[in-house]
Formats: structure tokens, sequence, C-alpha cells
């Protein structure tokens, strides 16, 4: 017998292949971290027109197993504030991820620009 629980709406998707991963993962990460979209938009942009179907979770969990993120990690921000204090708070010239820093950057309040 079927619970009130046991409906459409709170079903969890079938997981989705690898292989159909990989088919979509270029167009994923150029709508992400190239295009700078968020995941709601890359995820209805992949259903609306691929068909294909997958929730935000399921894109963090691939692009964090693809080395994709556009948050920067602690060390990374330790590192970035050495660089720029070094460089008397030029940023022209730092990559980060291969992607230009960008000319104000801020660390937990400090703004480095």
């Amino acid at each position: 017998m079927a619970s009130a629980m046991d409906n459409e709406s709170t079903r969890r998707k079938p997981s989705i292949p690898k292989e159909r991963w990989n088919k979509f993962k270029p167009e994923s990460i150029e709508l992400y971290w190239d295009r700078d979209l968020t995941l709601q938009v890359v995820a209805n942009h992949m259903r609306t027109q691929h068909g294909f179907d997958a929730e935000q979770h399921m894109y963090k969990k691939r692009l964090d197993e693809w080395g994709i993120r556009k948050n920067y990690t602690a060390k990374q921000k330790l590192q970035l504030h050495a660089c720029i204090q070094q460089q008397d708070g030029e940023t022209d010239d730092i990559l980060v991820n291969g992607k230009p820093l960008g000319s104000s950057v801020r660390f937990n309040g400090m703004v480095a620009d």
C-alpha cells in the first residue's frame, strides 16, 4: 500500500549514467564557468534544450568531480592575498583557475583593489 509520501513530487529522480553526463559536460561547463550562469539557469537550459533533466545538487556533485568551482578555497584566498600584497594591490596579471582575478576581490571583509 502506497503512503501519502510516495507520490511523484517526493520521489528522487533516477541517477544519470556517467556516459550521459560526459555527453553534456562541455556545454555544462561552458554555461556555468565560462558564461558565469547559475546552476538553476544551467539546469533549466539543459532540460529545455536537450531533455537532460538533472537537479542542481547533481550538477554540484559533477562540477566538483570535474574540478570546476566558482568560489575560492581557503588556501586559494591566502595565496591570493599574499600575491596581491606582493604586487602592491595590482591584480591585472593574476589568474585563478585560468581566469583573470579582476580588479576588486573580497576576502572576508577585506577588499583588495
